[in-house]
């Protein structure tokens, strides 16, 4: 046997006192029994020997089984799933990149990357085309990306819109223009949104967010 290995069988050997015990795991803590295990052992053996020496301890074996139970009835399945955009508390939307046991790893349309609580994901809900603001960066489903101009009969209306191939369309009529239907569409990423605005600057144009409008710099 290596040298933990005897340490190992020093602990569990009947032939050392539990004082003896108590300093050797004091000495090499890493190889002491935890405490969840320690009473899962000392279940198993009241069970096989016709239960606890005292009341108290029988307490504390009970008060602990309710506490395991507990902790698997807490757990929270996620209702999201990666792909996902959401709209978090303030209003913020974000696209769920990942998730592990407790938490969303999100990316929001600003680039922020951070985490939420899946506890707490009954104050989160799916983004939904309402969430569309005019002038807001969407994604088309064949991947274009085009600045929102409303809504009409189910079909996303647009001021610009950027191609799959670097193509800028400008949409020139006062009424219609559509891009795209409304449930196949979501919000665009940071850099998509940077990419629309980098194509809409070389070819002249800028949103203006205070007036809500396209406008054109003449050269």
């Amino acid at each position: 046997m290596d040298y933990e290995e005897k340490v190992i069988a020093l602990l569990n050997g009947k032939e050392l006192s539990q004082e003896q015990k108590e300093k050797l795991e004091e000495i090499f803590p890493e190889l002491a029994e935890s405490e969840d295990e320690k009473m899962r052992k000392s279940i198993i053996y009241a069970l096989q020997n016709g239960g606890f020496y005292s009341s108290d301890k029988t307490d504390e074996a009970i008060a602990w089984l309710e506490k395991q139970g507990k902790q698997k009835t807490d757990k929270v399945e996620p209702k999201f799933k990666v792909g996902d955009w959401i709209v978090l508390p303030l209003g913020i939307i974000a696209h769920i990149e990942s998730i592990n046991s407790t938490d969303y790893q999100v990316t929001t349309t600003d680039g922020k990357i951070c985490d939420f609580k899946i506890s707490k994901q009954d104050n989160y809900r799916l983004w939904t085309i309402e969430d569309a603001k005019d002038g807001d960066v969407l994604v088309a489903s064949d991947g274009s990306i085009f600045l929102f101009a409303g809504v009409d009969d189910c079909a996303c209306k647009y001021y610009v819109a950027l191609t799959t191939d670097n193509y800028i369309e400008i949409n020139k009529e006062a009424k219609g223009g559509y891009w795209e239907t409304s449930r196949a569409v979501y919000p665009a990423t940071k850099e998509q949104r940077d990419t629309l605005e980098i194509a809409m600057a070389d070819e002249g144009y800028e949103w203006d967010a205070d007036k809500k409008e396209l406008l054109h710099k003449q050269s």
